[in-house]
């Protein structure tokens, strides 16, 4: 991976500050098994059938994750009823209209997963709610310009009109401080790491993760490229205070995306993966 508001009452405020605790662990979970799993740069696809013939790596795999897709399987699993509903669910989170397609995939995660997802209602920014005292908003200017001078030619294969022509403002708290708001974190949120802004890079979000709780402690569960190559769990304020010391590409801050209905990814037949199309591990 490379729009709705409304006024809320206070009591409504109130519920969506704190993740469920059925939503919570139901993450905590599903992403139990994938703790371990080996490291893979974009191990899904659109399958062996898609109609691009771009990336043919499967639909759906649990044997290999990157940092998005360990979180968009999570949710996957997490809202599915049973198997046969996982890929189809999957499908919804990660394409537009729910149909695999190398151009509906949402690469970008600032200018369309974020914002795409909360339009969904499958999730909502708590980062101005953790500290509202101290939030700055990280910019991302994305044009055509940006996108071609981009250093890594990654997702070369999108057309010009595919890439999309806006600015990403994205909340964030300032990584220096972020560590101390552990506790007001809400269990069941997604971290994004929100990165300086460079002018050779199109994105400002580099990596996800799950923000969960585990005997009483609060943890990242990710899939980290870096040193460890697999899926791993992180005492959160460790990672906060790790992430401080990137020099190559420094970290800015974090953003917080908290997952407010699993219900709202229901099972949709389009762009259903057959058996050829999946591993499960």
């Amino acid at each position: 991976m490379l729009h709705a508001e409304h006024t809320a009452t206070s009591e409504t405020s109130k519920q969506t500050t704190h993740t469920s605790p059925s939503i919570a662990k139901r993450l905590l979970n599903a992403s139990a098994p994938f703790v371990g799993m080996p490291y893979q740069t974009s191990p899904l696809g659109e399958g062996p059938h898609a109609p691009s013939a771009i990336d043919m790596d499967p639909l759906f795999r649990t044997d290999q994750f990157d940092c998005t897709t360990l979180v968009e399987t999570t949710m996957a699993v997490a809202a599915s009823k049973n198997e046969h509903e996982i890929i189809p669910i999957l499908n919804h989170i990660r394409y537009r209209n729910g149909q695999p397609h190398f151009y509906s995939r949402r690469h970008f995660p600032g200018h369309e997963w974020i914002p795409e997802l909360q339009a969904l209602g499958l999730i909502k920014d708590v980062t101005k709610n953790v500290a509202p005292l101290y939030v700055k908003t990280a910019y991302k200017k994305l044009d055509l310009q940006t996108w071609h001078r981009r250093k890594r030619k990654i997702l070369s294969e999108l057309p010009d009109h595919r890439i999309p022509i806006q600015t990403a403002k994205i909340p964030m708290i300032p990584i220096q401080i972020a560590h101390t708001f552990v506790e007001q974190i809400p269990a069941g949120s997604i971290l994004n790491l929100v990165r300086v802004n460079y002018r050779n890079i199109p994105v400002r979000i580099s990596h996800q993760g799950l923000i969960l709780e585990q005997n009483g402690k609060k943890i990242i569960r990710h899939a980290q490229d870096r040193f460890v190559h697999k899926v791993i769990d992180e005492p959160l304020k460790h990672y906060l205070k790790r992430v401080q010391n990137h020099k190559k590409w420094p970290v800015a801050g974090i953003n917080l995306q908290q997952v407010i209905n699993l219900d709202v990814l229901t099972p949709s037949p389009i762009g259903e993966g057959t058996p050829t199309n999946h591993h499960i591990h």
